[in-house]
């Protein structure tokens, strides 16, 4: 059984995909990886072992710097990945049951909701009138 992790981020503006993926296998020390990839291109990956960036591609590493705090983070990210391997197969084992969403017919709340916003015009109009006459019988007196 393996874990497969994906967090997706898109920028404001455009449509570039930015995707970090931590993958493992159980009982398979050292097996896990994390990935980031940017629209398809894998940027870097954390080394199995020592959880240090590795740029895929080293003649751009000087125009970009990965965080420090990203081995952390990997370390994590695979500890995570091994504790959910359990509970993904017991998950699988026994799913939980289909809720069953009822169907409400749409026209029939469509008419109700007209209904109401009518009836509540009504007696705004009724209302209205009922002031205008009082203020208008006040002013007489």
């Amino acid at each position: 059984m393996s874990g497969k992790f994906v967090y997706s981020a898109f920028f404001l503006g455009c449509k570039h995909l930015l995707r970090f993926l931590t993958f493992c296998q159980k009982n398979v020390t050292g097996d896990g990886q994390n990935d980031i990839e940017f629209d398809g291109d894998q940027l870097l990956h954390t080394d199995t072992f020592t959880h240090q960036p590795v740029q895929r591609l080293p003649e751009f590493g000087d125009e970009w710097i990965p965080d420090p705090g990203l081995a952390p983070d990997s370390w994590v990210n695979l500890g995570t990945c091994y504790y959910n391997i359990p509970r993904a197969i017991a998950g699988a084992k026994s799913p939980a049951e289909n809720i069953e969403v009822k169907d409400t017919d749409q026209q029939l709340v469509e008419t109700a909701l007209c209904v109401c916003g009518v009836i509540l015009g009504l007696i705004g109009v009724v209302t209205g009138l009922w002031f205008i006459v009082k203020a208008n019988k006040s002013c007489q007196a």
